[in-house]
């Protein structure tokens, strides 16, 4: 599993998540820098939820 950090930004606040809580997501890539490719998808599809729910 990868780890991912939300940064604290304008849209971090709206998110539902506490800042010093980790996030895992699948890790099931053949290279690190897919792993954190896929992580920062995962995140930006989070992000989409919160903005369209608002």
């Amino acid at each position: 599993m990868s780890w991912v950090a939300f940064e604290r930004d304008r849209i971090f606040a709206r998110l539902k998540v506490h800042g010093d809580q980790p996030h895992r997501v699948p890790n099931d890539y053949p290279s690190e820098e897919k792993a954190v490719l896929a992580a920062y998808e995962f995140a930006r599809e989070l992000i989409a939820k919160e903005t369209v729910a608002h």
